[in-house]
C-alpha cells in the first residue's frame, strides 16, 4: 500500500546541520583552514571539524551558540577589534558574514557525529560500504511466534516489544478503530451513518470492507498527497524576495492525488517522476485522455529560487543540489548531498556519483508542456503522416489538375478586380437613370439651422457650427470631418465669446439633439464621432420606441473617426438618433458628422455615400 511506503521514509535531517554543511563548512574551507586546519592550527584553533570549531582554541570557545555579539569568531570576521581581524589580509563579504551570523543565531548546529581532534582519513571502500544491512537484498525472514494479532507485522512488533520489556496496548473498541482508520486513510471522521453501519456489522470481513471503502474514497489521495508534497518541498511560489509564483504548480499536486487514487504501481510512479516526458507509452487520464506521465516531472522544479542571482553558476549549482536532495531522500531514503563536497562518510556514495546525478540535471531544461494536447497531437500527426504516405501523391496530383483552369484565369480575374476597385461614375446625359446606391446620407449638418432636428439645452445652439465658431485652441485638435459644418458642443457662445478660453466652462453646457423619426430600412448606420469618451454622458444613441438600444462615444480627442450601429435586429421599427451632451469637466463634449444609412458593414460607406450624393446633385443640375 502506498501509504505504508510513505510511512517508511526516513525522517528529515536537522535543517541546522544542513545549513552548516551547505554554507558554513565551505566558507571555513575556503578562507580559514589554511591556518586553522589539519596541517596548521594557529592559536590551537581548528575550523575543519565541527567538534573542533565548538571546542575553540587557546583563548577558549570562539562560538557562543545563539549569541552573535559574544562569539569571538564573529567579532574577528566583522573587524570590530582592531587587534583581532580574520582573515588578516582581507575581510569576508557581507553575505558570508551574514551566513555565519545566521548560523550562530540558529544555535550553531552541526553534525553530532563529528567530534573534535584529529581527522582520520579513511579510504573510501565502496564494496565494504555496500555490506551495510540497508543495502542487502530483500529477504523473507521467518515470522516469530506471537499470541497477539493475526498479521505477520503484528508478530514482529510483538517480538520487539517483548525484547524491550513492553507490552502492547489493548485492542481498540470498534468505534475507536473506525475513527482511527478514517482519520488515518482519508483525514476525515466517519459519518454517524458509517459508524452505525459498522457497529451493526458483526459478519466476517467487516474490517476489511471498511478499509476497502476508505481506500476507494477520493479523499484517500487528497490526504496522502499532502505527506508526499512535504517530501517534494511543494510550494506554489519561488520564495526569495519577490516570491514569484511557479507556473502551473497545482498541476503536479492534482496529478499526485489522481495517481494515489488510481493505485499507480510504485515503479511506474517513480519512472514518471524521474523521466515522465520520455516514457514510450504515457499513462493517459481515464476520461480526458491527456498525458498524465509527463506531469510527474514537475517535482524537479518545486524548490525555491533566487530571482536574480549575482553568482549565476553558483545559484544553479545550489538549485541542482536541492533537486538531488529531494530526489535522493524521497526515492532512495538517504541523503546524497553530503557527497557534493566529499565522499560520503557513512553511505556508499562517492563524490563522483553526486556529480553524475548533477550532470543529468545540468543537461536538462525547464519548460512548460501542453500536456492536454501533446498525446492527441502526436496521434494526429502520426495518422496524418501515414495518410500522406498512402494517398498524398495522388491527392496532390488531383488538386493540381483541378486548380489548373483557375490558375490560367488569374490574370483575367486580377484585371477585372482592378477595374472594379478603380471604378468612377461617368457623366451621362439627362436621359440616363440616377445610379442606384446601397448608401443613403441621413444627415450631413450642412444647413444653417437644425431643420427637422430638435435641440434642447445650451450645448448645441441654433445650428451646426462652422470651424470659425470653434475656439482657436480647439480648432487645432479637430481633424477629418466632412463639408463645412459639423456638430460640436465645444463651441463659442452666440455672441462669439469663448468664455475667456475656459475649456471646462464650455464643456459645462449640456443638452440633446434629436433627429426626426424614421423607419429602419438598412442594416447599418455609419457616422463620424469624437470628443468625450463616456457612453453614459457624451454619446450618439439609437432610440427605438423611445428606448436607447445602442450607444457610441468618441475617442477623447478631436479626430473624427468612423463608428457604426448595426440595426438589423430592428428593421421595420420606428427610430430616432440622439446626440447627447450630458457631461462636464475636461472633454465633457461631443462632435458628430455625416450620418449614413447602409446595407454594408464597412465604414467605406461614408465615402461612397458622399460620392453618390455628389453624382445625384450633378444629375439633378443637368
Amino acid at each position: 500500500m502506498f501509504g505504508l511506503l510513505l510511512l517508511s521514509l526516513p525522517a528529515a535531517q536537522d535543517p541546522g546541520a544542513d545549513f552548516f554543511e551547505a554554507h558554513v563548512r565551505p566558507l571555513f574551507a575556503e578562507h580559514c583552514t589554511g591556518c586553522h586546519g589539519e596541517k596548521k592550527q594557529k592559536a590551537e584553533l581548528r575550523l575543519d571539524r565541527y567538534g573542533s570549531i565548538m571546542e575553540g582554541g587557546e583563548g577558549g570557545a570562539v562560538i557562543t551558540p545563539g549569541d552573535v555579539d559574544s562569539s569571538k569568531l564573529l567579532v574577528a570576521v566583522r573587524y570590530e577589534d582592531e587587534f583581532l581581524q580574520m582573515p588578516p589580509r582581507y575581510q569576508l563579504s557581507a553575505a558570508e558574514i551574514q551566513r555565519l551570523e545566521e548560523w550562530v543565531k540558529m544555535g550553531a548546529p552541526g553534525p553530532v557525529t563529528e567530534g573534535a581532534g584529529a581527522i582520520t582519513v579513511e579510504e573510501f571502500d565502496l564494496e565494504e560500504r555496500l555490506k551495510h544491512w540497508a543495502y542487502q537484498p530483500v529477504a523473507d525472514p521467518e515470522v516469530p511466534e506471537s499470541a497477539w494479532g493475526s498479521d505477520p507485522i503484528d508478530a514482529f512488533i510483538s517480538e520487539g516489544l517483548s525484547e524491550a520489556g513492553l507490552s502492547h496496548a489493548p485492542e481498540a473498541d470498534r468505534a475507536t478503530w473506525l475513527r482511527r482508520a478514517s482519520y488515518g486513510i482519508t483525514g476525515l471522521p466517519p459519518s454517524p451513518e458509517e459508524l452505525q453501519d459498522f457497529l451493526a456489522d458483526d459478519s466476517d470481513g467487516a474490517y476489511e470492507r471498511v478499509v476497502d471503502r476508505l481506500l476507494a474514497s477520493p479523499h484517500y489521495g487528497e490526504k496522502w498527497a499532502r505527506h508526499w508534497l512535504d517530501l517534494m518541498r511543494y510550494g506554489e511560489s519561488r520564495g526569495h524576495e519577490f516570491d514569484y509564483r511557479i507556473p502551473n504548480a497545482f498541476e503536479y499536486r492534482d496529478y499526485l492525488t489522481r495517481a494515489l487514487n488510481a493505485d499507480v504501481p510504485y515503479d511506474r510512479f517513480l519512472t514518471e517522476h524521474v523521466a515522465g516526458d520520455l516514457v514510450e507509452e504515457p499513462r493517459l487520464h481515464p476520461t480526458e485522455g491527456y498525458d498524465e506521465s509527463v506531469l510527474g516531472t514537475g517535482f524537479w522544479h518545486l524548490g525555491d529560487e533566487v530571482h536574480s542571482p549575482v553568482d549565476i553558476q553558483g545559484d544553479e549549482a545550489d538549485r541542482v543540489s536541492n533537486q538531488i536532495e529531494v530526489f535522493s531522500r524521497s526515492f532512495l531514503a538517504m541523503s546524497v548531498s553530503c557527497a557534493r563536497c566529499h565522499d560520503h562518510k557513512f553511505d556508499p556514495i562517492p563524490t563522483e556519483d553526486f556529480y553524475a546525478l548533477a550532470g543529468f540535471l545540468h543537461s536538462s531544461s525547464y519548460r512548460q508542456v501542453l500536456f492536454e494536447t501533446l498525446h492527441k497531437n502526436t496521434l494526429i500527426a502520426e495518422a496524418l503522416a501515414e495518410l500522406d504516405a498512402e494517398r498524398g501523391p495522388a491527392t496532390r496530383l488531383a488538386f493540381a489538375e483541378a486548380l489548373s483552369p483557375s490558375i490560367e484565369l488569374v490574370e483575367e480575374h486580377l484585371n477585372a478586380a482592378r477595374e472594379v476597385i478603380n471604378y468612377e461614375p461617368k457623366e451621362v446625359g439627362d436621359e440616363a437613370p440616377l445610379p442606384e446606391s446601397l448608401e443613403v446620407v441621413f444627415e450631413d449638418f450642412e444647413g444653417d439651422s437644425w431643420g427637422a432636428w430638435e435641440a434642447e439645452g445650451e450645448a448645441f445652439g441654433s445650428a451646426a457650427p462652422l470651424l470659425s465658431d470653434i475656439p482657436d485652441y480647439h480648432q487645432e485638435k479637430l481633424k477629418d470631418w466632412r463639408g463645412e459644418r459639423f456638430v460640436c458642443t465645444h463651441r463659442n457662445t452666440a455672441d462669439g465669446d469663448s468664455e475667456k478660453y475656459d475649456p471646462v466652462g464650455l464643456d459645462a453646457r449640456t443638452g440633446k439633439l434629436l433627429s426626426p423619426e424614421f423607419t429602419i430600412e438598412h442594416d447599418y448606420l455609419h457616422f463620424l464621432v469624437c470628443g468625450g469618451n463616456d457612453e453614459e454622458k457624451t454619446a450618439v444613441r439609437l432610440l427605438v420606441d423611445g428606448e436607447v438600444v445602442l450607444s457610441r462615444a468618441g475617442s477623447k480627442d478631436g479626430v473624427f473617426r468612423p463608428a457604426s450601429f448595426r440595426m438589423t435586429a430592428w428593421r421595420g421599427a420606428r427610430a430616432r438618433v440622439e446626440v447627447a451632451d450630458e457631461g462636464g469637466g475636461s472633454w465633457g463634449h461631443i462632435s458628430v458628422d455625416h450620418l449614413v444609412f447602409s446595407d454594408r458593414a464597412d465604414s467605406g460607406a461614408l465615402k461612397r455615400a458622399r460620392r453618390a450624393e455628389e453624382q445625384r446633385a450633378h444629375f439633378a443640375a443637368v
